[in-house]
């Protein structure tokens, strides 16, 4: 039985360009990420049905949207929801630039000195260019001589993070703000869930932990009693860590010098997909 080919499929859309990632190639295994020989994945600008997802904030800060997205311009990715935070940041500005003419990301910022608000076009394919290498996993050793091994969280676990701040959010705004007991209790509520959103992102950070006597311990329940057990001081050294391993990848603080007074100052940009692409 003879197959029919499409006759329009040479019309069909082509990659526009290929993304390193931050991370780098090997670890992830063939069910998350299929990399191809030349280290680069493959993206597809959007096709309409993709431009569609992108225009629903809800399904943006879900997660469902971008899962979507990424498995439609880059199928190289198999699994979306697994790819490390800086991965998934360099693959989702690597979309954009892929399926826009428009290059450059709008930042408004007021000016901390005069106040005077400031707009600044970030250059997406310099900053992918110059993204900076993430370990798939790193070693610290904290002072009371455990060592950790840690990783940067995945999609997922971001997603579940930044949906909780959002959410907290929402709750403040909706409370009478002259109920004072009202408030106390909306903003103790708040602040119970954000600490304890903080103290899961360092425990699914948390590949392993070696004790001085040579034993790793990769329970993970045992890890997570550890974390919940231990004095402050090594609470805020693997807080410290767990933050500065997400931070690689593509650069999140610009530098910006005010137009009105030329006052110089540093401002963190957020490539969430409910921002980044709502606004694209």
């Amino acid at each position: 039985m003879t197959q029919n080919t499409n006759p329009l499929a040479d019309f069909y859309r082509n990659p526009k360009l290929y993304v390193a990632l931050p991370s780098g190639t090997g670890h992830y295994p063939a069910d998350i990420v299929e990399m191809p020989e030349v280290g680069e994945l493959p993206v597809y600008p959007m096709t309409s049905k993709d431009d569609l997802l992108t225009k629903n904030p809800d399904a943006l800060l879900n997660g469902d949207a971008v899962i979507k997205l990424v498995k439609s311009c880059v199928p190289n990715v198999k699994n979306p929801g697994e790819l490390l935070a800086p991965d998934m940041e360099a693959i989702l500005i690597a979309i954009r630039q892929a399926s826009s003419k428009e290059k450059y990301m709008e930042v408004n910022r007021n000016c901390p000195e005069c106040d005077e608000p400031n707009t600044f076009n970030l250059d997406l394919g310099v900053a992918l260019a110059n993204a900076q290498e993430v370990s798939a996993s790193k070693e610290v050793t904290l002072s009371n001589g455990l060592i950790a091994t840690l990783r940067p969280t995945n999609y997922i676990h971001t997603i579940q993070s930044a949906k909780t701040v959002i959410e907290q959010n929402r709750t403040f705004q909706t409370v009478d703000p002259s109920n004072s007991d009202e408030q106390l209790k909306a903003i103790g509520a708040a602040l119970e869930k954000l600490s304890n959103m903080n103290y899961e992102v360092i425990i699914k950070s948390i590949q392993s932990i070696a004790i001085p006597d040579g034993e790793v311990v990769t329970d993970m329940q045992q890890i997570t009693d550890f974390v919940g057990n231990v004095d402050r001081e090594i609470g805020l050294e693997l807080n410290d860590a767990v933050a500065e391993i997400n931070n690689g990848g593509v650069e999140k603080e610009l530098d910006m010098v005010c137009s009105s007074c030329n006052h110089e100052f540093k401002t963190d940009i957020n490539f969430d997909p409910v921002g980044f692409f709502l606004n694209s």
